[in-house]
């Protein structure tokens, strides 16, 4: 039988468990806006990589867009990221 190791949070690591899980729930809520706004992202990628000139979104001079809305990735309540 293999050695066994339990681990627990610590009382401050327990603070964050309501926090990470609003976060959690924001997250599942916005499901549909978030992958919209990664397939928007990914689609100017491609058109920035087949030299199409600036994408729909990007900020002045083709610098990156400043859009807080912008795709990133976001783990669920599950602990995988939205895709």
């Amino acid at each position: 039988m293999p050695p066994s190791v339990e681990h627990s949070l610590t009382p401050l690591g327990r603070t964050l468990l309501e926090p990470l899980s609003a976060l959690a729930d924001w997250a599942v809520r916005h499901d549909d806006e978030i992958r919209a706004a990664r397939e928007r992202a990914a689609r100017d990628r491609a058109a920035r990589a087949a030299g199409t000139g600036r994408a729909a979104g990007d900020g002045p001079g083709g610098a990156p867009s400043t859009d807080p809305r912008a795709a990133v990735p976001v783990p669920t309540a599950g602990g995988h990221s939205v895709s």
